[in-house]
């Protein structure tokens, strides 16, 4: 395995543990992934614990979604919102996906979430809420994709979760992060302004 490689593999697992210890995550929901290069990646496998996951629990995949190394474990059930995202986007080289609950909430219930502070705009700004597709389906997949447009990378995803993407793995975990914070400020202001 070259250093890169392995680089990426420390990284991904560091901010699996993140999104777990951030409360973004629980128990083996969510995934994670980063690119390699231009045409493959590694991806958190099927029901991984992230809280918990090592090196050796996450699947190097092609943009075509077919395994390119042997491994008896399957990637996430979220392989081709991976896929799509990566295809429609060759400036990013991360995805996090989670079901952090302030932000999932608001996505449940369609509503945008409001600049409540600096980060909000000039970090996040446009975080579209992508409608419900059925979890793993390609029709999801390519919707998400759609919703990531350049210069975009939040997608609200309805009765799912948070997607986020970035140069590297930590940016977009720092997004995911960024974005619940939001979220729950947005719950106090609504909460209090009441």
């Amino acid at each position: 395995m070259e250093d890169k490689e392995r680089q990426i593999l420390e990284d991904l697992v560091f901010c699996a543990h993140e999104m777990e210890r951030e409360g973004l995550i629980i128990g083996s929901v969510g995934n994670i992934s980063a690119r390699i290069d231009e045409k493959t990646f590694y991806i958190s496998s099927h029901s991984s614990y992230l809280g918990r996951v090592t090196e050796t629990e996450f699947v190097k995949v092609n943009l075509l979604g077919e395994k390119i190394e042997e491994s008896n474990l399957d990637p996430s059930s979220e392989l081709w919102m991976h896929v799509e995202i990566y295809r429609a986007r060759p400036d990013i080289g991360a995805i996090v996906h989670t079901h952090s609950p302030y932000a999932s909430a608001y996505a449940v219930l369609k509503r945008p979430l409001k600049p409540v502070n600096p980060e909000s705009t000039y970090k996040l700004g446009e975080m579209p809420i992508v409608s419900y597709f059925p979890s793993g389906t390609r029709e999801f997949a390519r919707a998400v994709a759609n919703s990531l447009k350049p210069n975009i990378n939040v997608a609200l995803l309805e009765r799912h979760g948070v997607v986020t993407v970035g140069k590297t793995v930590h940016e977009a975990l720092n997004y995911a992060e960024l974005v619940e914070e939001i979220a729950r400020i947005n719950y106090l202001v609504d909460t209090l302004s009441r």
